[in-house]
């Protein structure tokens, strides 16, 4: 159940965080402290939902993955970090803005992406042990 809703969580906010970025990126939203609030809100959201997906799945008592757990936990601590960090980013090397945005992007996605392959063997583990 922890992993059905943690995976929903992270869904809905991945999703909500991409259309705010786009927007941004494309200039149909201004980059304001409080959209900016928003869209950093719902990227940590998606950190601390693959946090506890990487939790679920490296002590599941079924079968865990350890080694998915631990490159989960630090891939979600890389999108988090680049992600405050970003402002700061742009400000050092303002000629590579398009690539710090498409890193960004790539990040939020793998984030996304570890967080499904975490939940899709859950699903099967449970499979497996039901039958």
């Amino acid at each position: 159940m922890l992993t059905r809703i943690s995976v929903m969580v992270l869904r809905v906010c991945a999703l909500l965080a991409l259309i705010l970025g786009i927007l941004f990126w494309i200039g149909v939203v201004p980059v304001t402290e409080a959209w900016q609030g928003i869209h950093m809100l719902l990227g940590i959201l998606v950190v601390i939902c693959l946090w506890v997906l990487a939790f679920t799945i490296g002590f599941a008592r079924n079968g865990g993955n350890l080694g998915l757990a631990i490159g989960a936990f630090l891939l979600g601590l890389i999108v988090l970090i680049y992600g405050v960090s970003q402002q700061n980013l742009f400000a050092m090397a303002p000629s590579l803005i398009w690539l710090l945005k498409t890193i960004h992007l790539l990040l939020g996605l793998g984030a996304v992406g570890m967080g499904e392959a975490i939940a899709g063997r859950q699903r099967r583990l449970a499979q497996t042990t039901s039958q």
